[in-house]
Order: C-alpha cells, then sequence, then structure tokens
C-alpha cells in the first residue's frame, strides 16, 4: 500500500474539490497516511494511527509506492434504515452525520468494504456534497431520479409541476425552434422568451429575448445564426439567476456582460422577470421595473414557467403551472409552496424569475418511480430550454 506524509499543513475535505465539497479536519505538516488511491488531483487517504478517511490535494503529501487510479463512476440508492454516517468503513470510526429513511444518495461504485459503502450525499443546509460511509445493508437500489425530485401539488387552488434539483445540475441549451421541449431528449422547463420576425417574407432567425449563458458563453436561440439571435440582454425583464460553480446568485441586470463569475465551465445564468418574491409591494415594482406586458398580470394564460433559486443552499426549483392562470395566482402558489409570505421587503434566500409561458410552458422529467412525466403534452418548438445536465 502507498503511504504518504504531509509536505505542509493541509486541509482535508469530503470529497475531491475545495468547491463542491466541504472541509474537514486541518492537520499539520509531517502528518503521516496511507494512500488508497488517486482520483484526479486528489489523494483519497487514511490517517496512520488514527480513525479518519478523506481527501486531499495531492500537491500538499509527498507520497512513497503507487497508489491506484480511481475514476469516480455512480449508482442511485435509498436508504431503508436511518442511520449514522462515519469517517470509514467500521463502526470504531467516528460518526459525521445522519441519512434519513427515504433519503437517495449516490453509491460510489466499487468502494465497499465489509459491512459499509462509500456514498455520495448532499448537506441540505449548505448544498454541497459529501462523501460518508454507510451501511450498505441500510440501502436499496434506487429506480427514480438521481439529480432531481418531482412534486406534484396544489397551492392556493394552482396546480403546480416542480422539478426540485441544484444548480450544479443545470445547463441551459437551446432546441432552434425544432422541437418542444416535450418531445426531445432533455429533462427540465422551458426558458426565457423567443420571437421570429420575417422581412420581406424571408425566415429570420430565432430572437431569444433573456439573457441565456452557458459555460461563459451565450447560448442563443438560433446556432446557425448565434450573433444575431439574442440571449445576451434581458428585453422583458430585468433579473438574472445565476451559478458560479460554487454559488447560486441572484442579481437585476439587462447585460450578461454585467454577471460576475461566469466565464467558466459549468456556470450559467437565466434572465427573465423578477417577481419579488416576499415583497408586498411586488405588483407595482414588476409594473415599474420589469418590462413585463400588463397582460400577465391580469389575464389567464394556458400556462407559466417560473425558475426560483434558494440562494442558501444552491437549490433550484423549475415551476409550471397547468392551468390557465394569470401571474398574481401563480406568484402566490409558488409562495404558498415555498412557505413565503409577503412583507415590505424582498425575500433574503429566494429569488424567482417569471419565465415564457401560454403554449411554451413545458416540463418533462423522472418521478420518484423512475416513470417519465410530460405536463403538460404541449407540441409548440422552443428555443431556448433550462435543462438537466444529465437524464438520471
Amino acid at each position: 500500500m502507498a503511504t504518504g506524509v504531509l509536505n505542509s499543513t493541509a486541509t482535508l475535505y469530503y470529497g475531491p474539490s475545495t468547491t463542491l465539497y466541504p472541509s474537514d479536519t486541518t492537520f499539520p505538516a509531517g502528518t503521516k497516511f496511507n494512500v488508497l488511491w488517486k482520483e484526479g488531483t486528489w489523494y483519497y487517504v487514511s490517517l496512520l494511527g488514527g480513525a479518519r478517511r478523506n481527501y486531499v490535494q495531492s500537491n500538499l503529501i509527498t507520497v512513497t509506492g503507487t497508489a491506484p487510479i480511481y475514476n469516480a463512476t455512480f449508482a442511485a440508492r435509498s436508504i431503508i434504515t436511518t442511520a449514522s454516517t462515519r469517517f470509514g468503513p467500521t463502526n470504531n470510526y467516528p460518526t459525521n452525520g445522519t441519512l434519513g429513511q427515504g433519503q437517495v444518495v449516490l453509491y460510489v461504485v466499487g468502494k465497499k468494504e465489509g459491512d459499509f459503502a462509500l456514498v455520495q450525499t448532499r448537506d441540505t443546509a449548505t448544498g454541497k456534497l459529501k462523501r460518508v460511509w454507510f451501511e450498505h445493508m441500510k440501502v436499496a437500489i434506487y429506480s427514480g431520479p438521481a439529480n432531481h425530485q418531482y412534486i406534484s401539488g396544489t397551492y392556493k387552488n394552482i396546480p403546480l409541476q416542480i422539478i426540485k434539483t441544484y444548480a450544479n445540475h443545470i445547463t441551459l441549451r437551446t432546441l432552434n425552434r425544432t422541437s418542444s421541449l416535450t418531445s426531445s431528449n432533455y429533462y427540465g422547463i422551458n426558458g426565457g422568451w423567443f420571437d421570429i420576425n420575417y422581412p420581406n417574407g424571408k425566415p429570420a432567425p430565432v430572437n431569444t429575448l433573456n439573457i441565456s449563458m452557458q459555460n461563459g458563453s451565450i447560448v442563443p436561440g438560433d446556432t446557425a445564426n448565434p450573433s444575431n439571435s439574442g440571449g445576451s440582454i434581458n428585453n422583458i425583464g430585468m433579473g438574472a439567476i445565476y451559478w458560479t460553480g460554487s454559488a447560486l446568485r441572484f442579481v437585476r441586470t439587462s447585460w450578461a456582460s454585467n454577471i460576475s463569475n461566469t466565464s467558466s465551465t459549468g456556470t450559467w445564468a437565466q434572465g427573465g422577470v423578477y417577481l419579488y418574491l416576499g415583497n408586498s409591494s411586488w405588483y407595482d415594482k414588476v409594473s415599474t421595473n420589469e418590462q413585463c406586458p400588463y397582460a400577465y398580470y391580469t389575464s389567464p394564460s394556458e400556462g407559466r414557467t417560473a425558475i426560483v433559486a434558494n440562494t442558501n443552499n444552491n437549490q433550484v426549483y423549475l415551476i409550471i403551472t397547468t392551468g390557465s392562470q394569470n401571474l398574481t395566482a401563480f406568484r402566490a402558489a409558488i409562495q404558498s409552496y415555498l412557505g413565503i409570505t409577503d412583507g415590505s421587503s424582498d425575500n433574503s434566500i429566494y429569488k424567482g424569475l417569471l419565465l415564457d409561458g401560454g403554449g411554451s410552458s413545458q416540463l418533462k422529467c423522472k418521478n420518484s418511480s423512475g416513470t417519465e412525466i410530460s405536463q403538460p403534452n404541449r407540441t409548440r418548438n422552443l428555443t431556448q430550454i433550462i435543462t438537466l445536465s444529465d437524464k438520471l
């Protein structure tokens, strides 16, 4: 077995990233470990003479011998018995949390020792991932989706269909108006507004009317004409929810170029009409600030779509209503689901955007039984959509 010695003070992490996983304990230079495997630029190590396993960056440890290379793959599992998680694969290791019955985790394939398996879970308070050891006889194969939860319910007498996920599972794409979301290969919801102009009877590029960015680049409405099909400006609305790769944030802006920390791989930004969740003056503010057509407040539509960000724990809610609702009723239903009541100021945690609606309002995902859900079965071809990165 390979061994290692820290060449400087080093902090262990609950997984092979300083942004996606929380830190554990810091050890001084000279601390010795067994090195169990290498994963990218990280080593998974076990403290010599102590009961602790976790990840350390490879540049902070001098390794003797050769550690096996491991490229992580995952399989969804459901917890069938509530129990503690541990820092290693026996009850001699300290506990570091609890997994509850019905909770969905990811088994780190091939990492099972004795009665324990290494699983990846998520801290609901921080939104960060954690790899911990759990008794494998207390988990079962899970047939539902591992990267999202489908929720269907009635709130304030309004039917809502919701995909609950995390920001790092989101990818913004375009369908080039060649397909509806429900007939595509993607899971997610529709995105921002779009239009098509036909000057002199000739088809023009599909123009996306809201900010839409992925991996630092604009997601255009028409990939054949990317410089002339939108995605860089909020023409309707003045809000943007964006993911920096480690934090979910909100900003009011008209221009994608004003959104910081969205230039690297894995980042994204979605524009729309800011809903002022929690603010009793929302109606006047949307009317004054958001360039939103008056009809959206009062006129029923065959569908409404929204995206809501929990900026505390990086959770994202992709929401549609299948009934004919005006904006006032749709917003009230969203607030009821999230437990928000209107007051004198915007809610400090939840930030919501209204997106395109009507025939564009579409959702597709899996429920907890693994059955594919399309709500509703609309056939309008779309441009920009908000998708789950992996159809798990």
